[in-house]
């Protein structure tokens, strides 16, 4: 028990502003004529390379991981205060989540997603139209792939009623400050059963999922329910619960094709090995579209 609060501990060390502003200047030496983009975590590297190769083929950088936006935003502080050029020609990319830009201080080099993170743009029918294109045998079937897009559409919008009271419990959690006395479960199934045109409640309820360290009083609630109430699922609900939720899709998708029924399938000759290995943050990215404000911010710092 020791020996794993010792762990945690050492973890979160290494994500504190001293040791990452250490790490930067390590990196800086390293590479000192060179942009350094600073980044939340491995997932973020991943994505961005792509669009980035995509925007701009000759932007020259070195990545840098924070370990989370905490220390993305400590270090970003860091650097602004800091009296030499630390900072120099260093851009730094976070998440929206549920608190934006809340702590970060002269954010000219930052760039924060218009959805709650990357995730959320990788999840859509434009993406899921080059899968069933590539991937999945209708090639030269675009009244099927417009069918399943369809569908795809409608269980996207179930999924996020679905989600609905999780995200909220989360959003309250942000918002006010109150840690989680545990984990998000990285199962799908504790928010949503998942079927092809089918979406239904999962095994869990929100208070189990989202466990708050303290119930927030009524007054607090009132104002959080308003502003929630505003929010676009699609675009500002937790990301990773959208990309768990289009990988579950997509595998039932595949499920649907292997019948010998072929359904929704009908018409697609021969067969074809359908490789969830493929489906991947790196597939998922190149098949989508840069967002508009992360090509601008690109672009103004090439």
């Amino acid at each position: 028990m020791h020996q794993n609060i010792d762990v945690a501990r050492l973890r979160e060390a290494r994500k504190s502003p001293s040791v990452l502003k250490t790490k930067l200047a390590l990196t800086r030496s390293k590479f000192p004529t060179i942009r350094i983009v600073v980044f939340e975590g491995q997932d973020d590297k991943i994505v961005y390379s792509q669009w980035i190769r995509d925007i701009e083929p000759g932007f020259e950088y070195e990545p840098m991981v924070c370990g989370g936006k905490r220390g993305v935003r400590g270090l970003k502080n860091l650097c602004v205060r800091d009296r030499t050029e630390l900072g120099r020609d260093v851009l730094f990319i976070v998440d929206h989540d549920f608190d934006g830009l809340d702590g970060f201080t002269n954010t000219e080099e930052v760039y924060c997603t218009s959805t709650y993170s990357f995730e959320n743009h990788l999840v859509c029918t434009d993406v899921l139209n080059l899968i069933l294109r590539d991937e999945f045998p209708c090639d030269g079937h675009p009244e099927i792939r417009a069918s399943i897009c369809e569908t795809f559409r409608k269980d996207y919008v179930k999924f996020i009623e679905v989600s609905r009271s999780f995200n909220y419990r989360l959003y309250l959690a942000r918002r006010l400050g109150i840690e989680l006395d545990a984990p998000i479960p990285s199962s799908l199934t504790a928010l949503a059963r998942v079927r092809y045109d089918d979406v239904t409640k999962g095994n869990k309820a929100p208070s189990e999922v989202i466990q708050l360290s303290r119930r927030p009083s009524g007054a607090e609630v009132g104002n959080i329910v308003r502003q929630f109430l505003q929010l676009d699922g699609h675009r500002s609900y937790r990301g990773k619960f959208a990309l768990k939720f289009f990988k579950a899709w997509l595998r039932e998708l595949r499920t649907e094709y292997q019948q010998d029924n072929r359904g929704i399938f009908d018409g697609v000759e021969g067969t074809q090995k359908i490789q969830e290995a493929e489906w991947t943050l790196s597939s998922f990215a190149a098949k989508s579209r840069a967002p508009d404000c992360f090509r601008a911010f690109v672009i103004a710092h090439n």
